[in-house]
């Protein structure tokens, strides 16, 4: 996945103005046609052996932040900032919920609507699958906006040591909405496919608290250390979603009961020369999910990161920045009926690279 990122600045006084536009978040996976989470039910064992569906198993989400910041200089100590960010979300999703899956969402009253009566009829029903996707590098099948904002602060208690503190507010963010196909699956009829509008309810990002200090040892080294609190307990305790068609419609509340997350990051600095620093980081974040709260389609939360990156001025007004980060392989086994047919394990790594060239007026 390819996401850009620019900003500019300009300062004005004690003021400094600014605005950007960045790729706030982004996950996504791909299980093919193929795969044993292709499969239905068969009475009632999910993924069954023989119940190969042909269809798609696959998830993209992208999230777009483009903030509009001011900050004010009070005094060599003190800086106080505030941001008012429009963001984006896109989200491509294909998806098969198996039969038992389906019935355990609705004896919970989890799933509910017409539809869910027409399933019932098929002589032998083995699933529903949603497909809501777009094959090109940032559309997506259902999409929004909405707002957010932080407000943060940078005091330098000695010349060689600075606390920032920064809140990002919860986002506001309308309904993702865009067009779909829901398919019956039945071992007898076949697959069923279903064109309507799908909606995604309330798929906002969480409120985070941000605390660091950073302490200048020498004249070339540099350390820092970062504490977030990410509010996940208010802004995901479900994936609502619902869909709509002349057919009928469809309501489900998938579960996931997110808890708020803590991360401690620390990292370090080196002006190895003139023209060239070198950085390297380590990241650990507590798990906001339980394995019963587990998707298939985002195999786990990655809580370890480790990073290396550099900065080498090339001119008196331009510098380039790269930075990679590998995030640790983490797994989770969810054996909730609300969220898979049967139990899965999974498991994830990443590597991110980010490059990018800064220019001076």
């Amino acid at each position: 996945m390819f996401a850009p990122q620019f900003a500019v600045t300009h300062k004005v006084s004690n003021w400094t103005f600014g605005a950007g536009l960045f790729a706030q978040a982004g996950v996504g996976v791909e299980y093919g046609k193929s795969s044993f989470m292709s499969r239905g039910d068969i009475g009632g064992m999910g993924y069954a052996m023989g119940a190969d569906t042909g269809l798609e198993n696959a998830s993209r989400l992208f999230i777009l932040d483009i903030p509009f910041a001011a900050s004010y200089n009070f005094n060599d100590s003190l800086a106080i900032g505030a941001t008012l960010d429009a963001k984006w979300t896109g989200l491509n999703l294909d998806y098969l919920l198996g039969a038992n899956q389906l019935g355990s969402l609705a004896g919970n009253g989890r799933a509910s609507g017409s539809l869910m009566g027409l399933v019932g009829t098929l002589p032998d029903p083995r699933g529903v699958h949603l497909s809501v996707s777009k094959d090109k590098v940032v559309s997506s099948g259902v999409d929004g906006w909405g707002y957010s904002g932080r407000l943060g602060l940078l005091y330098k208690i000695t010349p060689a040591t600075n606390v920032g503190l920064s809140y990002m507010f919860e986002s506001e963010m309308n309904d993702l909405k865009g067009n779909g196909t829901v398919t019956a699956v039945d071992g007898t009829l076949g697959n069923i496919p279903i064109e309507g509008q799908v909606r995604f309810l309330d798929f906002n990002t969480p409120a985070k608290l941000d605390v660091g200090v950073s302490h200048q040892i020498t004249d070339k080294l540099l350390i820092a250390l970062d504490v977030s609190r990410v509010f996940w307990k208010d802004a995901l305790k479900d994936i609502k979603l619902g869909f709509t068609s002349g057919a009928g419609d469809v309501d489900l509340r998938l579960p996931q009961n997110a808890q708020d997350q803590t991360i401690v990051a620390i990292g370090a600095s080196y002006a190895a020369t003139q023209n060239l620093t070198l950085r390297a980081g380590y990241r650990q974040a507590t798990q906001p999910f339980n394995d019963e709260g587990l998707l298939a389609l985002i195999p786990a939360v990655l809580r370890k990161h480790a990073t290396l990156g550099f900065s080498y001025q090339v001119s008196k007004s331009g510098r380039i920045d790269a930075a990679y980060s590998r995030a640790i392989e983490h797994s989770m086994t969810n054996r909730s009926a609300y969220n898979t047919s049967s139990p899965v394990r999974s498991s994830i790594a990443q590597d991110n690279f980010v490059l990018s060239y800064t220019h001076a007026w």
